[in-house]
């Protein structure tokens, strides 16, 4: 009987062992499968939690370019009713323009007129321009010419000054047959002597010097002494005799007497004889 009790008690307790041990397995294999389960679901929370994310973006994106057309359709609204406006203005001129039309034809036709006398304007400018040049050109050859005057008139000025400091005047010549009393001759075998008087400036000093030219071109200068030179003053002249004693006979022909001071001739005259 007691061998027949502990056979059931343990028939029972391995009995139980089996079922605690089924059930274990049983919560082992449900546990297992919960947490696939768990992780099956993070993932799909995740992607899910991703695709929320991306479609936020989206939208947040779809929302500012909403806002950016809604502000570009308002500008486009503005700048139409601009352009409506402009082209109500417009259809409003042209409208005023329609009646005018005949002031524009003429307003065209004096343009051209205009344009016509602007041409016109144009070819007697430059016609004028070309005269100008010439006048220029001229103006510079007048100038040429005066400057040319100017120096030519210095120059006579100085000459004619020169002239007047150097005169001489009042040239008397004599040709005597004798030495002593002066009984004038023409012949050229008979003269003796050669009296020369003539007056210059009282301001030019005794540096006064003659020569006489033969016809054959035979010079006798005041330096020989068969030339003698006096002088006399008389106011504002001097006077001065030149008395020349010929050596030999003279020359037929004409003599020619050169009047010097410091070396320029300031007088010429000339003397015949036959």
């Amino acid at each position: 009987m007691s061998l027949s009790r502990e056979k059931t008690v343990s028939a029972s307790l391995i009995a139980l062992i089996v079922i605690l041990a089924i059930a274990g397995l049983l919560l082992l294999k449900a546990n297992i499968t919960k947490k696939s389960y768990l992780k099956s679901e993070l993932l799909r929370s995740e992607q899910l939690l991703s695709e929320k994310l991306a479609v936020e973006k989206e939208l947040d994106k779809s929302k500012a370019d909403f806002a950016e057309l809604l502000g570009k359709m308002k500008e486009t609204e503005k700048l139409l009713a601009e352009v409506q406006g402009k082209l109500n203005e417009r259809e409003r001129k042209i409208s005023s323009l329609a009646g005018v039309n005949n002031s524009l034809l003429k307003c065209k036709k004096e343009s051209e007129e205009l344009k016509k006398n602007k041409a016109d304007i144009e070819k007697e400018l430059a016609d004028l321009k070309v005269s100008f040049e010439k006048s220029a050109n001229k103006n510079k050859e007048f100038m040429s010419a005066i400057a040319s005057l100017e120096a030519e008139k210095t120059n006579l000025k100085a000459s004619l000054e020169k002239a007047v400091t150097y005169n001489t005047d009042n040239f008397l010549i004599n040709a005597s047959k004798w030495l002593k009393k002066d009984k004038l001759t023409t012949k050229a075998c008979r003269t003796k002597k050669l009296n020369i008087t003539f007056d210059i400036p009282n301001k030019l000093t005794d540096k006064i010097s003659f020569r006489l030219i033969s016809p054959s071109g035979k010079t006798v200068s005041s330096d020989e002494s068969s030339i003698i030179l006096t002088s006399k003053e008389f106011g504002d002249t001097k006077e001065i005799e030149l008395a020349y004693t010929p050596e030999e006979k003279l020359e037929k022909g004409i003599y020619k007497i050169e009047i010097l001071y410091n070396g320029n001739i300031i007088g010429n005259s000339r003397i015949k004889f036959r």
